[in-house]
């Protein structure tokens, strides 16, 4: 064992250096392929589009960031640098971001190698270059690349830190911006400098740990005072931590995010919808931290009135946190690879990353010396693992967990490839059991991709302008869902932007009738007549597509839902 775990063992070799420059390069032409033919390289949904008008609206034209953010505060912080640099231009944020991700491969095989040796790190930096959906993460214009590259370089200076008051400040600070982040990881930074000085307790190790949280908390007062300047809390995270238990924990609830209240389209007016939605079961009009907390009580409440259905939840949540199934909910890999055929090149294993990790884990619990090395990985990982079952189960947030369990997936790797090589293949075959197991379970698992994540590539589609590839997906949507007027819309915009209104026609009727669509439907016909007025020739019923008509289109819509916000 001690010679598998021996810190900062021996160099590279050439294998590892060739390997480790084919997953970089694939990983960059992986960003390539995605600008030059992925729809969502220029039409950002949900999250992204928000963080992306966000930073807009201050870079471009210079209004204050909001007073009651949604979502991450450092990101956006990032992109108005970014926008000042390349302008509103997101073709270069995937290299950008992609250099990131590498960077926080770099920073995890330095750590690891610093604390369990050359093979466990080398293992763990190929297994990280080759896995999917760390590549595929950074694609989009999400935080979540910023927040891993923040925890591997906090882990980076925590198994460096020893005594000294200069790293702890910069430690303290590097947290309080992984924070900002990615708040799931503030709890990571928290319990593992308890431990560090609680395990053993000096004099020493408590003052250096109490320099490290004083740190943290001074890099994230800039964004308390802000916030309390500005909305009257003093607070540097958004209210949503109570709407984000209730989407894991009500009634309706089923292991995965569940979406509560608004609409997926307008995740700028989340705060707005969330507020509106409690005001409306409180009986009066509340603002969003108090619409928060009473989700949040919600939440406890549905958990403790219905003990049996809470744990019978908690157990689906473990099951999708140990499936080897990915649980996309709007970006889906498997859908994407259509686009970028390079995608099939990295593996979506998390059957390989789980099993390894066991494994790994299990041997390093047999060397006291590797297991105290391991402790802040194993601590962020436990950490991980319990705001998953707390909130919800999905790819991108059990994304948040792979880092943490990379020393683990490393020497497990290590383990198997010494136990090889040594042809002890009784040993081997008792220390793969995980991985033996996992893989059938991977095989009758498949693919499966969900309506949201489908419906998500429509719409990217649609707003990349490549309307007839749209049509089909929102026609094999409609098929499945025939009743659903959300998509009967979508089919009507469609046909309005391909200047086909003969087909939109039938559709608009049925959007009329129902009394939640009947204005919006108005408002088509408003925008089909006049376009008709204007771009349309004697005898047709349609128009002809063109830069000007879609121009029109785009800039009635505008109005429409200008004049629509409250």
């Amino acid at each position: 064992m001690a010679r598998l775990f021996h810190p900062g063992a021996g160099g590279a070799s050439r294998a590892f250096r060739i390997a480790a420059g084919l997953g970089a390069a694939l990983q960059l032409a992986v960003a390539l392929e995605y600008v030059l033919r992925s729809p969502y390289a220029y039409a950002p949904l949900v999250d992204s589009r928000y963080y992306w008008m966000v930073a807009y609206d201050t870079a471009m034209s210079g209004r204050p960031l909001p007073a009651v953010f949604f979502g991450a505060p450092f990101y956006p912080l990032f992109l108005c640098a970014y926008m000042w640099v390349f302008g509103p231009n997101p073709a270069w944020l995937p290299f950008l971001q992609t250099g990131l991700a590498l960077a926080t491969i770099f920073l995890l095989h330095r750590t690891i190698l610093r604390i369990l040796g050359r093979a466990a790190a080398d293992w763990s930096a190929l297994l990280l270059l080759f896995y999917g959906p760390f590549a595929f993460q950074s694609l989009k214009i999400l935080p979540d690349t910023w927040g891993l590259f923040f925890f591997a370089l906090y882990l980076r200076l925590f198994v460096s830190l020893g005594d000294s008051g200069g790293r702890a400040v910069v430690l303290g600070l590097v947290s309080g911006v992984m924070a900002l982040c990615r708040a799931q990881l503030l709890p990571a930074a928290l319990l593992t400098l308890s431990f560090r000085a609680a395990f053993p307790v000096s004099r020493g190790r408590i003052r250096v740990s109490l320099l490290a949280l004083a740190s943290l908390a001074l890099a994230l007062l800039p964004f308390c005072l802000y916030s309390l300047s500005r909305a009257g809390h003093f607070s540097p995270f958004s209210p949503y931590g109570g709407l984000s238990l209730y989407e894991g924990n009500n009634p309706r609830a089923f292991g995965t995010y569940t979406r509560v209240v608004g609409s997926e389209d307008r995740m700028e007016k989340r705060l707005d919808d969330m507020a509106a939605e409690a005001s409306r079961q409180l009986g009066r009009p509340v603002g969003p931290y108090e619409a928060d907390s009473f989700f949040r009580m919600r939440a406890l409440s549905f958990a403790l009135e219905n003990p049996g259905r809470f744990l019978v939840l908690e157990a689906k949540k473990l099951y999708l946190l140990l499936t080897p199934a990915e649980t996309y909910d709007l970006y889906d890999m498997g859908l994407e690879r259509r686009f970028l055929p390079l995608l099939r090149l990295l593996f979506g294993g998390w059957w390989l990353i789980l099993p390894l990790s066991l494994t790994g884990a299990a041997a390093l619990l047999r060397d006291p010396e590797a297991r105290r090395a391991a402790m802040p990985f194993t601590v962020s990982a436990l950490c991980q693992i319990a705001i998953l079952l707390v909130f919800f189960i999905n790819s991108r947030y059990r994304l948040l967990l792979v880092p943490a369990l990379a020393p683990f997936f490393g020497a497990g790797a290590a383990l198997l490839s010494e136990k090889a090589r040594a042809r002890r293949f009784r040993d081997l075959a008792l220390a793969a059991l995980p991985l033996l197991l996992m893989i059938p379970w991977a095989a009758l698992s498949g693919d499966s991709h969900s309506f949201s994540a489908r419906e998500s590539v429509g719409k990217a589609l649609a707003e990349a302008g490549r309307t007839d590839e749209a049509l089909a997906v929102f026609n094999d949507l409609a098929r499945e869902q025939p009743g659903s007027l959300e998509l009967v819309n979508s089919l009507v915009l469609l046909h309005i932007f391909r200047g086909d209104f003969a087909r939109a026609e039938p559709l608009l009727a049925r959007l009329a009738a129902d009394p939640q669509f009947s204005r919006l439907a108005a408002h088509y016909r408003l925008m089909m007549d006049e376009a008709r007025r204007r771009f349309g020739s004697p005898g047709q019923s349609g128009v002809t597509p063109s830069p000007a008509f879609r121009a029109f289109l785009n800039a009635s819509a505008d109005r429409y839902f200008a004049a629509s916000r409250p």
